[in-house]
C-alpha cells in the first residue's frame, strides 16, 4: 500500500505541478525543459565568408598558396579573390565587405596600405580583418602571434576569434600599423631595398650597417605625454622608433614588451655616437638586450611628438622628410582574427 501510494503521489506531481526533487536536485523540471529548449533553439553560427585582398607585386610567386588558401577556406563560393590594382579601387571594396572578413595577402606594407585606405573610407572600425602574410619580415603575423605557415594561418582564419587591435595614427592621418622608423631605422630600409629579393628580412640589417658605419647620428627633439624625452630636449640620435607593438624589421623587438592591444604607443631612441658603442648598440638590438644600454631610452604613452628634420618609414614603407610630426594611440580601432 505504500509502494502504491508514492507512486500514485509521483504521477500527480508530475502531472500537476513539477516532479520531486529526488530526480532533479535543486533544479526544477521547468528550468531543464526550458534549458532543453534553448539548447534545442540555438542554430550553429553561420560559417565565415571571407574576402582575400591580394596585390600582384605583393604575392608574386605566392599565387598557388593563395589559391590553395582560397580552396582550404571553403572554396570560391565563401572566399572571394580580390586583386588590387589601386587605391580607389581598394576603398570601393572595404566599403563593400559588410560582415565578411578583410583577408590580408601580403606583407607588412600590404597591411599598411589596406588598413590606410579602410581608414579613409571610415570603414576601419566596424571590418574585421584576418591575415595571411606572404611578405619579407612579416612582423605582423609575430606582434598578432599569427602562423606565418598560411595553411596554419588558414586555420587560425576558420577557428579563430575577432580580437580589438589599437593602432597609432599621425597628425596626416596615416595610420601606423607595426612601427614608424626615423634616422637609422628609415635609412636602412632604403640602403638595403637592393638586397631584399636576395636576402630578405636580413635586408634591413645589411642596410643598417652601410648606414650606421658612415652616418654619425640625426639631431632631433622627441617628447612622450609632453615630456621630453631622457630629460634633454635635444638629443643626438641614431635610431628613433615609434612603436604599437614589439616587433618591427623582420622580428627584431625593437620595442619590447610592447602590447598591439595594450592602449599606448611605444618610442625607443638610440643616442650612440662612437663607432663602438653604435657596434655595441646593434648587437645589444640583435639580442633583445639595448633597453639596458645607457644611450637607449624607451618610453611608453599615448601621444608623442618629434622635431627634426627626419626621413621617416612607416612599415617599411618610404613617406618622405618631415620636420614635425605627432602620434597618438587609437585603443581598439579595428579588430582582427587571431
Amino acid at each position: 500500500r505504500r509502494g502504491a501510494a508514492f507512486v500514485s503521489s509521483m504521477l500527480a506531481s508530475c502531472l500537476c505541478n513539477d516532479p520531486p526533487d529526488l530526480f532533479l536536485g535543486s533544479r526544477s523540471w521547468r528550468d531543464m525543459t526550458d534549458s532543453l529548449a534553448q539548447m534545442q533553439g540555438q542554430r550553429e553560427a553561420p560559417p565565415r565568408e571571407f574576402v582575400l585582398l591580394w596585390h600582384r607585386a605583393s604575392i608574386g610567386k605566392h599565387q598557388p598558396e593563395l589559391r590553395t588558401a582560397v580552396d582550404l577556406l571553403g572554396g570560391a563560393a565563401r572566399a572571394e579573390l580580390y586583386e588590387i590594382t589601386g587605391p580607389e579601387s581598394l576603398r570601393e571594396k572595404l566599403t563593400q565587405v559588410g560582415t565578411r572578413i578583410a583577408v590580408i595577402c601580403g606583407g607588412d606594407g600590404s597591411a599598411h596600405h589596406i588598413l590606410n585606405a579602410a581608414y579613409n573610407a571610415a570603414v576601419l572600425a566596424p571590418t574585421i580583418f584576418g591575415l595571411l602574410q606572404f611578405g619579407t619580415g612579416n612582423d605582423l603575423a609575430r606582434n598578432l602571434d599569427v602562423p606565418r605557415n598560411f595553411k596554419k594561418a588558414c586555420a587560425t582564419l576558420l577557428n579563430g576569434h575577432a580580437a580589438p587591435i589599437d593602432l597609432v595614427v599621425d597628425d596626416r592621418n596615416c595610420v601606423i600599423v607595426n612601427s614608424a622608423h626615423a634616422a637609422l631605422g628609415a635609412a636602412s630600409v632604403e640602403a638595403g631595398a637592393k638586397y631584399k629579393a636576395r636576402f630578405g628580412s636580413l635586408s634591413y640589417l645589411i642596410g643598417g650597417v652601410a648606414v650606421g658605419v658612415k652616418r654619425l647620428s640625426w639631431r632631433v627633439e622627441i617628447t612622450v605625454d609632453g615630456k621630453q624625452l631622457g630629460g634633454s630636449q635635444t638629443n643626438s640620435a641614431l635610431m628613433l622608433t615609434i612603436g604599437n607593438s614589439t616587433y618591427d624589421g623582420g622580428g627584431l623587438a625593437t620595442t619590447p614588451g610592447a602590447k598591439i592591444d595594450d592602449g599606448l604607443l611605444h618610442v625607443m631612441v638610440a643616442t650612440p655616437t662612437k663607432l663602438q658603442s653604435k657596434i655595441w648598440f646593434g648587437l645589444a638590438l640583435v639580442a633583445r638586450q639595448h633597453a639596458r644600454l645607457r644611450r637607449c631610452v624607451v618610453r611608453s604613452g599615448t601621444q608623442a611628438a618629434v622635431r627634426g628634420e627626419l626621413a621617416w618609414n612607416d612599415d617599411g614603407e618610404p613617406v618622405g622628410i618631415m620636420s614635425n610630426r605627432t602620434f597618438h594611440i587609437v585603443p581598439n580601432a579595428t579588430r582582427m582574427i587571431r
